[in-house]
């Protein structure tokens, strides 16, 4: 959506959490061949085929993202610790018990794990906020002053991937010293992102984010800037139709699961694709 104004933040993340539950059974791998289409309208996580507990991360990571609503004691939101108490409380609740599924406890495998709740948290929670500035970002106010952003290091990491090579690997120049700077329309946004999307997170834990850089930073640089009218038609054309088509997922019970997620907001086509409603 290009608008002439600069688009508040909240209404952003309102758009980001427009996600139905997809509760299924497939794991990470199968997951990631899911049209990008699919995973930016879904909530999911890699063997979590319980609705309650998929709901209960839904709610959670919304609160500590946007908070809604006080919490028991007066405060707006929640930390991440107790959104990491939440789930537990919820997996006690719902009876899991991680040997009886036949899991490592401790594992990512485990849901209960720790480390495995960080790492639903995060995710989502960048899924969320990574959406947000996207939307925020391409208003024609927006890519007016900045048209370009920045990939960079937000959160320190010991044992880093090499984005240089995978900027590079999808098309990115580098600037000055070494910077991965490109138009917020470039397509070597999508092409580093583990998940096909545009935005943040590209990866899990990855500690990569993106900050805007103005149009005069980024001419500074050497990079083109294209006229303003070129810019927001290329991000409008971006965007996906009103009722994109996509193929269903070979595996057969997550092609299920996915049709019964999105039930009211999918038709199927003469050719076995769907049809994803607004």
């Amino acid at each position: 959506m290009i608008t002439s104004e600069p688009i508040p933040f909240k209404a952003a993340i309102e758009a980001a959490q427009a996600r139905q539950l997809l509760p299924t059974g497939a794991g990470t791998e199968e997951l990631e061949l899911l049209n990008p289409l699919i995973r930016e309208r879904a909530w999911f996580s890699a063997r979590v085929d319980n609705a309650r507990y998929l709901d209960r991360i839904a709610q959670t990571v919304t609160d500590l993202v946007s908070p809604t609503r006080a919490t028991a004691d007066g405060r707006w939101g929640i930390n991440k610790a107790e959104a990491r108490l939440r789930l537990q409380e919820e997996l006690a609740r719902i009876g899991y018990d991680s040997e009886a599924q036949g899991v490592k406890p401790g594992s990512l495998q485990d849901w209960s794990s720790d480390a495995r709740l960080n790492l639903v948290i995060e995710t989502n929670a960048d899924m969320q906020r990574g959406k947000g500035a996207y939307v925020q970002g391409r208003s024609r106010g927006a890519l007016a002053a900045f048209p370009a952003q920045e990939l960079y290091r937000r959160e320190a990491r010991n044992e880093k991937r090499d984005w240089v090579s995978r900027w590079r690997a999808a098309g990115g120049k580098l600037y000055g010293a070494g910077r991965m700077v490109a138009l917020k329309t470039d397509p070597v946004w999508q092409g580093i992102s583990r998940f096909g999307l545009p935005y943040p997170p590209y990866d899990f834990g990855s500690g990569m984010w993106v900050r805007p850089v103005s149009r005069r930073n980024a001419k500074e640089m050497g990079l083109e800037i294209p006229r303003l009218d070129e810019l927001t038609s290329e991000a409008a054309a971006q965007e996906a139709p009103e009722q994109p088509e996509v193929s269903l997922p070979k595996n057969r019970s997550l092609a299920t699961a996915l049709l019964q997620a999105f039930a009211n907001r999918v038709t199927l086509t003469q050719d076995g694709k769907i049809r994803l409603e607004s």
